[in-house]
């Protein structure tokens, strides 16, 4: 999940989580910039911040929307590269749309390639209109099978 908030001049913030982050630890915090000429324009880039614990400096990741040929997606790639060991590193992506976008269309085309509970929280939540929540899996919903923790009380 991912939060970016870009101003009237083209700066902002990117935070990104996932099941075992959340937005006040997030997994990347980054400062961004949206380009407006060249190549790049509309594109975001980094210019600083951290993935996990990695320093991200400018353009170590670009933000780009619909470049993989998808409404209402943006597509974030970049290089990890362990700060105790700069001969380890893996590439990464994330992959997001707006909270109640329907991803059929992409799963498609990559059946494996559907968000994390895709088919037995985020499409159950955004049917029943919940809105965007701050936890994967959260949310004022219980998805089939899932009991909500205040319910577990007593149970050991």
């Amino acid at each position: 999940m991912a939060r970016i908030a870009i101003d009237e001049n083209g700066e902002g913030t990117l935070i990104l989580w996932n099941k075992v982050t959340d937005p006040e630890w997030p997994l990347a915090e980054a400062s961004v910039s949206v380009s407006d000429s060249g190549s790049d324009i509309r594109r975001l880039r980094s210019l600083s911040g951290r993935f996990s614990d990695m320093d991200l400096g400018a353009a170590d990741w670009f933000i780009a929307p619909d470049d993989m040929g998808y409404e209402d997606m943006i597509y974030i790639q970049g290089t990890y590269v362990d700060p105790a060991d700069s001969s380890s590193t893996y590439g990464d992506q994330f992959i997001l749309r707006p909270w109640g976008t329907d991803w059929s269309d992409f799963a498609a085309d990559f059946p494996d390639g559907l968000p994390y509970c895709y088919e037995d929280w985020y499409l159950p939540a955004t049917r029943a209109g919940i809105s965007t929540p701050d936890a994967i899996g959260g949310g004022s919903f219980s998805a089939p099978g899932e009991m909500p923790d205040e319910e577990m009380g007593g149970q050991g």
